[in-house]
């Protein structure tokens, strides 16, 4: 009786211990899955951080080159215009010798 108690009692162990490898496995398989999908997913997430990244880098470029053209405009009407106002003093000055002339 005794001798079967300790072998139901050994068997009783050993299944438990099975069980409970068992258990540790299934849980090692669904952490690992999900660390997968984790992963998946942050890989992902940071490739289209990426190309985000990348696009306003692009239209910063984009943005100081036309900050530079329009800078560029802005000079050569400044330009043009001191241009225009020398040559309307200059007229100015013609047109009173003419003046005086014509007199």
């Amino acid at each position: 009786m005794l001798e079967r108690l300790k072998k139901l009692l050994t068997e009783t162990i050993k299944g438990i211990l099975y069980l409970d490898k068992k258990i540790t496995y299934e849980k090692y398989k669904i952490i690992k899955k999900r660390k997968n999908e984790l992963a998946k997913k942050y890989k992902i997430q940071n490739k289209n951080f990426e190309e985000q990244k990348n696009k306003i880098q692009k239209l910063q470029e984009n943005n100081r080159e036309k900050d530079n053209r329009i800078l560029n405009l802005e000079n050569r009407i400044n330009s043009l215009k001191i241009s225009n106002n020398k040559l309307l003093s200059e007229n100015k000055k013609l047109k009173k010798i003419l003046e005086e002339k014509n007199e």
